[in-house]
């Protein structure tokens, strides 16, 4: 998902995302005032585990809580045993 600052709102819709075993999110919180801590609580809610990292010196230079790439795999049962 690459949006510039939509994801904040696509990631509610959590009837179409859990269909979803992998998630990859290029977030843009600074034009929105948000860092990466809302959607990471929304998948992880979704049983998702996710990793937060840096793709560019953009995101380096202002801060991973403002922008960079979150990755996200869904945890299965078996894994949870």
């Amino acid at each position: 998902m690459d949006c510039k600052g939509c994801e904040y709102d696509v990631i509610h819709e959590v009837n179409t995302l859990k269909f979803f075993d992998i998630i990859k999110i290029e977030y843009s919180g600074y034009l929105r005032g948000k860092t990466y801590h809302e959607l990471k609580e929304v998948l992880e809610d979704l049983r998702f585990k996710c990793r937060v990292w840096a793709h560019n010196e953009y995101a380096l230079k202002i801060g991973l809580d403002e922008h960079g790439i979150l990755t996200c795999v869904k945890v299965c049962e078996e894994m949870l045993r």
